[in-house]
């Protein structure tokens, strides 16, 4: 069975009252809700000596006198010794008649009423004292389904609450609260006057509680599309929800995304499962004709409907169809909304099964019919207002089939698909845009080419590229241009958006170019400058990107205009004039603008802000705009719009030398493989910065080409400059790199990338070089950035290595510079950055006066132990003992551990060995590894036992580890 998940409060309040003598523990709700397992799962929890009765009522059995309490004692009975039933059962001579085949002596044959009512008294009575004798503190007496229990068990429930206040009797029952009876209400009475209470009523889960039931059942986390179908057609209810969960699994309608996650395979309609589909065929069966019709018509409409509107689908009167509706909800069947004079089903599944059950034929004539009656009543088909009425009307077309005009179909399938698409339904849209296609094939009732133009859009959102692809081409090869440019224009424009996601950058652009050329005033009001600045600056094309915002055409929309040149102008590190013109972006419109079909506004500007403050070392940008970015990744139902924000956030948690969380972005990034966002040469570069701070290019290049599908180009700016980067944290040169090569201003990171050409161009003497990109570094931020800092480490490094600047190799001076930038670094939280200024400062610095870089190198020392960075721990130690100074190789760390690093020395402790840490807690073994190490050194200590004995003995305490134990010897 899955593990139970959510209702965390409930469960334990249920155990609290479980856990006592004297209490009552109530769960109700709808059928279905997880009564039952909650009160199970309650009941497994605890670990006390109580001893459990179960009994459950039954429909069929409702007759049946005593029959769940009999059952509960029984099966007690029966896993006793005959030495220990004949003691629990003597002297209850009255328990006769309900416990037959224990010995018991049957009941007297009397007619008399009175007579008859003593024996039940005493029958009770025994019954009382029966259970003071159980040995459990306490007896806990379940009954399931207590709304199906008989008189007499109810009666006995009653009786039974007078030991509630000094036995060891503790009652729980669970029960639907629509189908509770006046006697069941009464004996509820009874109880809560008689003990104190748990009362716990259960409504529907929440969003995370569904996710997490699907997840147990599918054995994959659920995509938010997913989830959110589920939630919707269960109303949160997990009977429905785990009923749905395994016929999506059985049925194979869910398909694993790139992204690990499960979604519902595109075009599918996930139906009813049958074990839901035969409990209702039970209650409908009992339904008069009319009725059965109106439900069949809800479940056709499938949205809140008029009575009025009914009696026309079904064509029975209006008095009839009241008297139907009356007959549903009192069945339970249908919700009456009598303010608004609708009804809709009472459980989103009731609708879909009564409409299965209709038939085709059956099914399309009623569409057809709601077509009629929804046409004379003139359905909204404007796009910009028709929203959920358009869709309304377009489903009834769709499913009307041939009893539906084509033409007029064709159109209302087509703008509900485009109001579809602006509200971020790209399921329901596919639905009318396969619908419209296959229309105008079987019809010709209007042209095909611009329908698959739309069917491939709506393929594109649903991240099918392939399909899409497939899809445009095939209308692309229908179009004349000379006849019609403007729908070639778009087209094109819309395979180029598909090539893009498929990494086929050449191809999108050819076709970019080819639009143009059609005609290039069509060409602007598609989007295609947009979408050309867009592939250039993803896929590194500067020069292309440079041409683009130097040449916007007139009429471009000035939104666009000022976003292309917000791109250009970081893409040349100009950092100051892309967030003057990124941030007018941000505050201009809502988050979820389409403008020419994109969404490109505000999102790609806050990308762009949450990209370049990043550069500088700032965490204000990402901070600010993270909450609407969010707002829209959730309305939108595509976390992938946040890759970028994310990659932001990993450079700076890597400067700051925070590994858990560069962990954590790491893993969220890869959840978003289903937009393509990890082939793009930015993401592989920026995940690729750790290794490249290790300063081992072979696993740059590793981490850089790893699932890639194709080998890197020759002379990648990206890999050119990981491999810079390298270089630079060495120390050294690698004639592998191209200073000829341009540095985009978005791939890796650009003051990196600059400061990394700067050291490597002044190993190989390249002076002019190396002060142009200093002068580049400064123009991307002050002194108190990463690129003022960087600008100020490679000025540095210009000086000691100059020829003529002996004013400029005065140690002191190049000393009080170096710690100048290493307490800037620190200001900005950046402490591996502050590590590497410090040890890079002490390296230049023992060229000319060892003892001068001593409080660098132990800066660096301190800094880069801590962290792990091996490099520059091997460097400044070098600076030491080239000034003749030890540092004691048993030194703490110093600092207590992180969150990661106690959860793994815990974990250890407990015996687990590296490998099952790293299944446990979703990471590689070699990130288990290092956890290790940083916490041996952490600790002082050197082996797993230790650990182990650490963690046993309360040693992890803050306050009693991270002490230095000698500076230097």
């Amino acid at each position: 069975m899955p593990r139970f998940v959510g209702r965390e409060r409930e469960l334990e309040l249920a155990r609290e009252g479980l856990r006592h003598a004297g209490r009552v523990v109530l769960v109700h709700g709808p059928g279905g809700i997880g009564k039952t397992r909650l009160l199970h799962e309650a009941l497994d929890g605890l670990d006390d000596d109580g001893l459990t009765l179960h009994g459950r009522a039954n429909q069929l059995d409702a007759e049946l006198a005593f029959a769940p309490i009999v059952d509960a004692i029984t099966h007690h009975l029966d896993g006793c010794t005959p030495a220990d039933q004949h003691e629990l059962l003597e002297g209850l001579d009255d328990l006769g008649e309900l416990l037959p085949g224990y010995g018991l002596p049957p009941p007297p044959v009397d007619a008399d009423d009175r007579r008859d009512r003593i024996r039940r008294t005493r029958r009770l009575d025994a019954l009382r004292r029966l259970v003071s004798r159980l040995d459990g503190t306490p007896v806990r007496l379940v009954i399931d389904d207590a709304h199906w229990a008989d008189d007499g068990t109810l009666g006995a429930l009653a009786h039974l609450s007078r030991s509630l206040g000094d036995g060891p009797l503790t009652i729980a029952l669970t029960f639907r609260d629509a189908d509770a009876g006046p006697l069941l209400r009464t004996t509820l009475t009874t109880l809560r006057r008689a003990a104190r209470v748990v009362d716990l009523g259960l409504g529907p889960v929440d969003e995370d509680e569904v996710a997490a039931i699907l997840a147990g059942h599918l054995d994959a986390p659920p995509a938010p599309s997913l989830t959110s179908l589920v939630r919707d057609r269960a109303a949160g209810n997990t009977l429905a929800i785990t009923s749905l969960a395994r016929h999506l699994r059985d049925e194979g309608l869910v398909q694993r995304g790139l992204d690990g996650r499960l979604a519902l395979v595109p075009g599918a309609e996930p139906g009813v499962p049958a074990e839901i589909a035969d409990m209702l065929a039970a209650r409908r069966a009992r339904l008069s004709e009319p009725a059965g019709d109106v439900l069949g018509a809800v479940g056709a409409a499938d949205a809140p409907t008029t009575l009025d509107l009914l009696a026309e689908v079904t064509g029975h009167g209006h008095d009839v169809v009241e008297d139907a509706v009356d007959e549903l909800v009192a069945a339970g069947l249908a919700d009456d909304d009598g303010r608004n004079g609708t009804v809709v089903a009472a459980h989103p599944l009731i609708g879909e099964a009564a409409y299965e059950a209709l038939g085709e034929r059956r099914r399309a004539r009623m569409h057809a019919a709601f077509v009629d009656v929804l046409e004379r009543s003139g359905e909204a088909l404007d796009v910009a207002t028709g929203g959920h009425e358009l869709g309304r009307l377009a489903r009834h077309h769709r499913l009307a089939g041939r009893r539906s005009d084509p033409g007029r179909a064709i159109d209302v399938l087509g703008a509900a698909t485009t109001v579809a698409l602006r509200r971020y339904a790209p399921r329901e849209a596919l639905l009318h845009a396969q619908a419209a296609v296959d229309i105008a094939r079987r019809t010709a009732a209007r042209p095909l080419p611009p329908l698959l133009g739309q069917l491939g859009v709506v393929w594109r959102w649903l991240n099918e590229d392939e399909t899409a692809d497939a899809v445009l081409r095939s209308a692309i090869d229908m179009v004349d241009a000379d006849r019609d440019p403007d729908l070639a224009v778009e087209l094109l424009a819309h395979r180029a958006t598909v090539l893009y996601y498929l990494e086929r950058a050449q191809e999108s652009m050819d076709c970019l170019d080819r639009a143009t050329t059609i005609d290039a005033s069509r060409a602007a009001a598609a989007g295609v400058p947009w979408r050309k600045a867009h592939l250039a600056f993803s896929f590194g094309m500067g020069a292309v990107l440079q041409g683009v915002a130097a040449d916007i055409p007139v009429g471009t929309d000035p939104r666009v205009a000022d976003l292309i040149r917000a791109m250009a102008t970081q893409d040349r590190g100009d950092f100051d004039e892309a967030v003057e013109l990124a941030s007018t972006l941000v505050g201009d419109g809502e988050h979820h603008e389409l403008i020419q079909g994109l969404l490109i506004l505000p999102v790609r500007a806050a990308a762009v802000l949450m990209q370049v403050v990043a550069f500088r070392g700032s965490w204000d940008a990402i901070h600010r705009h993270l909450p609407a970015l969010d707002t829209y990744t959730e309305m939108a139902q595509a976390p992938a719009v946040r890759w970028r924000a994310e990659l932001a956030q990993l450079l700076l948690t890597h400067l700051a030398g925070d590994d858990d969380a560069v962990e954590g972005h790491l893993r969220t990034l890869g959840t978003y493989g289903r937009s393509r966002a990890d082939t793009m040469r930015g993401f592989r570069a920026t995940t690729a910065i750790p290794a490249a701070w290790t300063g081992d290019a072979a696993a740059v290049e590793a981490a850089f080409g790893e699932g890639w599908n194709r080998p890197w180009e020759a002379g990648d700016t990206c890999l050119n400059d990981l491999v810079a980067i390298c270089a630079a944290r060495r120390g050294d040169d690698d004639p592998t790199v191209d200073l000829g090569l341009p540095a985009h201003g978005h791939s890796v990171m650009p003051p990196l990338n600059r400061a990394a050409r700067a050291l490597v161009a002044i190993r190989r003497g390249e002076v002019t070089r190396a002060e142009e990109e200093v002068a580049r570094l400064r123009g991307m931020g002050g002194p108190d950035t990463v690129p003022g800092i960087l600008a100020d480490l490679a000025a540095l490094h210009l000086d000691v290595h100059g020829a003529d600047n002996a004013a400029g190799k005065e140690p002191s001076a190049l000393a009080t510079r170096g710690l100048d930038m290493a307490d800037r670094a620190a200001r900005l939280g950046l402490r591996r950055l502050e590590a590497w200024v410090a040890r890079a400062a002490a390296q230049l610095l023992a060229t000319l006066d060892p003892t001068a870089a001593v409080p660098l190198a132990h800066r660096a020392i301190d800094i880069a132990t801590a962290l792990d960075d091996r490099l520059d721990v091997d460097a400044a130690t070098a600076v030491l003992r080239a000034a003749g100074v030890r540092r004691s190789n048993h030194r703490r760390a110093g600092g207590p551990l992180t969150a990661r690093q106690a959860e793994i020395a815990g974990l250890v402790a407990d015996g687990l060995t590296n490998a099952d840490i790293a299944e446990r807690l979703f990471i590689s073994v070699r990130t288990v590894t290092t956890h290790l190490d940083h916490v041996y050194q952490r600790l002082g200590i050197s082996s797993r036992h230790a650990l182990a004995v650490l963690v046993r003995d309360g040693g992890l305490d803050p306050d009693r580890i991270g002490h230095p134990a000698g500076e230097v010897t």
